[in-house]
């Protein structure tokens, strides 16, 4: 087993006017209604860390590869961890010699061959194979393998003894794939494949053995353009959270607030730059992708019990009222939160619906026992009942110390969040919006809150219905003036304007109050309901 002395970021810097060149090339060639193809193509060509393994076309050097249909040596732990380290040397070697071609598609396939994806959330997905791949060569990068001849080879296997073989002092395992296709394989665990971006948190910063590459993963991260790109922002606008354990359901909600926190936290202060550094077309676009976090955050509340009408509302401000609970508490050790297996484990034990419960507090995950969401783990319908009393209760309490822990994925709190949402008009950039920049320009006095609404929301509020009303007055006094003059028969028909006028009149009232003042809580409820009684 040898390790490749290759610098830092070379990995990345192949010919971008090439790759750029057949991106174009592909979009231009599939019409609208074969764009599903081609996004495959695109995404097949980003596959080699964010910037491609060009399999879009032969290469000369092609033929060079001996066994085109060789297959990662899977048939010991040795074996197993020399054929990733080897395949990922071979693509990286081509990357240095500018020589990307289908024999280093087939080396990086090879790669992520040496992985069981089999309990990964969307483990069936190039973007998140990519991924887990890279995060295990930093993981490899980082710590200290053993000696070759330390590592379980044939004839350790050959004894009928060995199903695993653990990286010393991690808990990185290769294990024995035990039914299935891959059956009699020696994979990459599931539970390791499933646990590498935890580990990853834990290592990243530790220097790198001699001669290992390094870095790859964060800057695979940072290609913002291409079909990584696109794949990625289909992710956020269609990929719904997991929510086959608690654990998953848990781990998505944090993570799709906080990425929505940032997202609009960010975008705020570019907008108030001077000069801005972010354009409002962009800011808008960056709204649209927060607003699809809350509401990838607001499919983990079971909402069940609340009205249709007003699930939107109500699943948001849930949202952010929940987020404001769990941001004072300290997060659970997250091996104490049920994941696939142990739901697994607990059905076969036939104990019923299973529900796990937030320490020392009433906040529950519970599985979804019946409907069109049977078998889906969500935030209890008792809890969405009940977050807002939960929400007083320690609204007054600071949020928790600022200590991240490499257990959760997404530990990070978004302090304020619900005060800025619940405070400004109906945009969550409200910098993005005229409107939202009027009110923002308002003297400090009149945005003071008051029972969860500010002074000029409060104002909007009262004088909407005072213009509801003295419209309604307007519009049958001049109906009725125009019926008695124009007399019979047309005076009775006429009467049938004044309540269609009203109910348009209500219901682009109800609008303005609902999504531009932004009215939360009872009172949202309340003026929605009064809305769709007025139009009834």
């Amino acid at each position: 087993m040898h390790s490749r002395a290759v610098r830092p970021g070379a990995f990345l810097q192949h010919d971008k006017q090439t790759y750029e060149e057949a991106y174009a090339v592909i979009l231009a060639k599939f019409p609208p209604r074969e764009l599903a193809g081609a996004f495959l193509l695109l995404t097949v060509l980003s596959l080699v860390f964010g910037l491609s393994v060009a399999m879009a076309g032969t290469h000369e050097d092609d033929t060079l590869d001996p066994n085109p249909l060789r297959t990662a040596d899977t048939s010991s732990p040795r074996a197993t961890l020399q054929s990733f380290l080897n395949s990922l040397g071979e693509v990286i070697d081509d990357q240095r010699q500018g020589q990307f071609s289908v024999k280093t598609g087939r080396a990086f396939l090879r790669a992520i061959n040496a992985l069981d994806f089999s309990t990964t959330p969307n483990g069936d997905s190039w973007l998140v194979r990519t991924r887990r791949v890279l995060l295990l060569t930093e993981l490899l990068g980082r710590i200290e393998l053993p000696p070759e001849e330390a590592i379980p080879g044939e004839q350790a296997v050959a004894d009928g003894a060995l199903s695993e073989w653990t990286v010393p002092n991690t808990a990185i395992t290769i294990a024995v794939v035990e039914a299935g296709p891959r059956e009699g394989e020696f994979l990459f665990s599931a539970e390791t494949v499933q646990r590498l971006h935890r580990f990853y948190e834990a290592v990243k910063d530790l220097p790198p053995r001699p001669g290992a590459v390094v870095g790859l993963y964060e800057q695979w991260l940072g290609a913002g353009t291409g079909p990584l790109a696109l794949e990625e922002e289909v992710r956020n606008r269609l990929r719904p959270v997991d929510t086959s354990s608690p654990r998953s359901t848990m781990e998505g909600f944090l993570d799709s607030v906080n990425r929505a926190y940032v997202l609009v936290t960010e975008t705020e202060a570019a907008l108030r730059a001077t000069p801005p550094t972010l354009t409002k077309e962009d800011a808008r676009e960056n709204e649209v992708t927060a607003s699809n976090f809350l509401q990838r955050a607001v499919r983990t509340l079971d909402l069940s019990e609340v009205p249709e009408a007003l699930r939107d509302d109500v699943g948001v401000e849930s949202v952010l009222k929940l987020k404001e609970i769990l941001d004072r508490i300290q997060l659970p050790p997250v091996d104490t939160v049920p994941d696939p297996a142990m739901v697994a484990v607990a059905r076969e034990q036939g104990s019923g619906a299973i529900r796990w419960r937030y320490p020392n507090t009433e906040v529950e995950i519970v599985e979804v026992t019946e409907g069109e969401r049977q078998g889906e783990f969500l935030f209890s319908a008792a809890t969405v009942r009940r977050v807002g009393d939960f929400y007083q209760q320690v609204e007054s309490l600071p949020y928790r110390e600022g200590v991240r822990t490499a257990q959760w994925v997404s530990p990070d709190k978004s302090e304020g969040f619900f005060n800025h949402f619940i405070s400004a008009p109906g945009y969550l950039i409200p910098q993005a919006h005229p409107f939202g920049k009027a009110m923002d320009a308002l003297p400090p006095w009149l945005k003071t809150v008051h029972g969860q609404q500010t002074r000029w929301q409060w104002i909007g509020l009262v004088a909407s219905v005072l213009a509801l009303a003295a419209l309604a007055y307007a519009v049958f006094r001049v109906i009725k003036r125009t019926g008695q003059r124009i007399g019979a028969p047309f005076d009775g028909w006429l009467v049938f304007l004044a309540p269609v006028i009203i109910a348009l009149l209500a219901s682009v009232i109800a609008d303005f109050i609902d999504n531009d003042l932004n009215i939360s809580g009872d009172l949202s409820n309340a003026s929605i309901a009064a809305g769709r009684l007025i139009v009834t």
